[in-house]
């Protein structure tokens, strides 16, 4: 009843080739001359100064970041007591992976609240006259660019956090687990700071004819990261984990200041093309 594979490919192929070919000549046939891009304006290039910029940043936290994935399970695997108590249960390696995820559905509509009201805040300080229109976006927690400074912050807390923890590692002797949630927590918060907002960041602020292009250079820079975080993570063994983890904790840590002094200039380079970009569905992601 029905063709056989290899007698209706050929004919499939031969048919996406006709049908591709007519559209491609059809579409040549309906323009009749070569389409070429108007020059970029100045309020597009302020915007795409602002987007590389970010992008940039975001290199540093996630190579930091991502070591979540990378060294810290060989930490927990052989650093950390997983016994629930003494002689009992021992908790499996990967189920510290599975923290994360739990306290990104915790953390996730906390956050959302928090800026939402902070938001609030400033739209009501803004009518009532206490607060001019250009400092409404320079709110605490209110700021894309802020907030990603925040994140990576955030992670040197944490890994600060691993480096005194670390350093009481002994011969034989493991940490307590509990330093390891708190830990996972931090780093959390860090990666709501940055992951959702960031997204959202790139698609306002970017030029409408280009959102998808700076979308995937966002993707592209945290793929650069994450590279960096596989080359970083070959040293884990190289050198003490209290070295390893004040490495990275002065990483971020630097990462985030660096961030924070150039959220203004950006901001006010962001304000010169007039569209300031709304934190609302910052707040949502």
């Amino acid at each position: 009843l029905f063709p056989s594979h290899s007698a209706a490919t050929p004919k499939v192929k031969a048919s996406f080739a006709k049908t591709g070919g007519e559209m491609i000549d059809g579409d040549l046939n309906r323009t009749g001359q070569k389409i070429d891009a108007p020059p970029l304006k100045e309020t597009t290039w302020a915007r795409l100064v602002v987007i590389f910029s970010a992008c940039a940043l975001s290199v540093g936290f996630w190579a930091v970041f991502e070591q979540s994935g990378n060294t810290l399970p060989l930490f927990v695997e052989e650093s950390v007591d997983r016994n629930l108590w003494k002689g009992g249960f021992q908790l499996p390696t990967e189920w510290f992976q599975a923290i994360n995820p739990l306290f990104t559905i915790l953390f996730t509509p906390l956050l959302a609240m928090y800026w939402q009201r902070s938001n609030s805040k400033s739209g009501a300080l803004l009518d009532s006259g206490s607060l001019p229109e250009p400092f409404v976006h320079d709110n605490d927690g209110s700021k894309s660019l802020n907030k990603m400074a925040t994140a990576s912050c955030l992670v040197s807390v944490a890994y600060t956090l691993m480096f005194f923890v670390a350093t009481g590692e002994g011969e034989g002797q493991r940490v307590n687990g509990c330093w390891m949630v708190i830990f996972i927590a931090t780093m959390t918060m860090g990666e709501l700071h940055l992951s959702p907002v960031g997204l959202s960041f790139i698609s306002q602020v970017s030029p409408p004819h280009m959102t998808s292009m700076m979308m995937g250079c966002w993707s592209f820079a945290a793929s650069i990261g994450f590279y960096i975080a596989g080359f970083v993570g070959s040293y884990y063994r190289e050198i003490p984990h209290s070295t390893f983890f004040l490495i990275l904790a002065a990483v971020a840590g630097f990462n985030g200041i660096t961030m924070l002094f150039l959220s203004h200039p950006l901001q006010k380079l962001l304000s010169s093309t007039h569209t300031v970009p709304s934190d609302n569905n910052a707040s949502k992601g």
